[in-house]
């Protein structure tokens, strides 16, 4: 309600299951009256329902439809969950992991992007998976002058550093 009052063109529909023709026939009116230019779905769910709603719809010039995946799960291995990754014209994925498993699912690799590759990153850095960027910079150099040997110590060099 908070985006309608800023003037958004936000329209809420209660949404019972992701196979919701009441909701989509909904959404179908609505599309033909606005005539968005991009429709974005936050879940699956969302998603199947605006396949439909754009399928009833049949607006001269169909909106964009983007579908943002947030959760690791797997498609759904039905024959509707497929059909929707069809009718999208870009996932976005929060992470590459995320991005990786909607490929894999088959989504196509151009409709596939993300947008929060940082976050991998650090998740993998936390886990040790990623191994540490190691850098040399030369601040200045040592010219060993002698060598000590101390017993149970080892040798230790006498340097003059510039």
């Amino acid at each position: 309600m908070q985006r309608m009052s800023e003037g958004l063109d936000l329209i809420p529909l209660d949404m019972r299951r992701e196979i919701d023709l009441e909701a989509a026939w909904r959404l179908s009116r609505v599309i033909k009256q606005l005539a968005p230019e991009v429709i974005h779905a936050h879940d699956l769910e969302a998603a199947g329902i605006t396949a439909t709603a754009l399928s009833i719809a049949a607006a001269a010039v169909r909106p964009a439809f983007v579908l943002s995946q947030r959760r690791d799960t797997p498609l759904s291995r039905q024959s509707f969950s497929r059909w929707t990754y069809t009718q999208v014209e870009a996932v976005i994925a929060s992470t590459s992991i995320i991005r990786d498993r909607v490929r894999a699912d088959g989504v196509p690799r151009d409709k596939t992007h993300v947008i929060y590759d940082a976050v991998d990153e650090l998740k993998a850095a936390m886990s040790g998976m990623l191994t540490p960027e190691k850098r040399e910079e030369v601040i200045g150099t040592a010219e060993i002058r002698q060598v000590f040997k101390v017993s149970k110590i080892g040798s230790i060099a006498g340097c003059m550093v510039t």
